[in-house]
């Protein structure tokens, strides 16, 4: 037997959810609908530049993408923007017998003698400086002013003008992290046999 079931489009009752429709009149125009099972759907609202964010009990949440540490975030009508805000490295060959190195960047060294980068006066936690040999083997140095030092794993080079790192062959190179503002600084990464004094 066959059974026609018919649907009136002129109903002023919409259809339910239970029974393959909405249960809404006239949603708002650009919404998104969330099924709520039998009950009519909901309808969430984006504005510009939200998501739609998943929960772990219940319906999904417009929201707003929030921007961590180093990251910016722009949203705009129909668009959404996410950019490193950190700031790119720049290297600096240094073809001269001596530097004063800035906070994020990095060296070559590249003279026919021993290079010496003497480390920043003013560097806040975190900073980084980057030293190695260049196109020479002059070699390079990483010279310290009164108070400053710098940690090796175990070893720990002599606090103030005394101290030093100091390449020992060509293809020698360093990464600083400063680990206290202005006078400390964590040897992260190193190749070569690195001279500490």
């Amino acid at each position: 037997m066959t059974v026609n079931n018919a649907i009136n489009a002129n109903a002023a009752t919409p259809l339910s959810s239970a029974n393959g429709g909405t249960g809404l009149s006239s949603p708002t125009a650009g919404n998104i609908l969330i099924a709520q099972g039998a009950s009519p759907f909901t309808t969430v609202n984006l504005t510009s530049g939200q998501l739609l964010v998943g929960t772990t009990s219940g319906s999904p949440v417009a929201t707003t993408v929030t921007a961590g540490t180093g990251i910016s975030r722009t949203g705009g009508s129909g668009t959404l923007t996410i950019a490193n805000t950190q700031p790119a490295e720049a290297w600096t060959d240094v073809t001269g017998t001596s530097a004063t190195m800035s906070v994020n960047n990095a060296y070559t060294a590249s003279n026919a003698g021993v290079v010496t980068f003497n480390l920043p006066a003013t560097a806040a936690m975190g900073t980084i400086q980057q030293v190695m040999t260049g196109t020479t083997s002059g070699g390079w140095k990483i010279a310290q002013s009164a108070g400053q030092s710098i940690k090796f794993g175990t070893l720990s080079t002599t606090s103030g003008t005394g101290g030093s790192l100091a390449s020992t062959a060509q293809g020698d190179g360093v990464i600083l992290v400063c680990n206290l503002a202005n006078l400390s600084w964590t040897l992260l990464s190193s190749v070569g046999n690195i001279a500490v004094t």
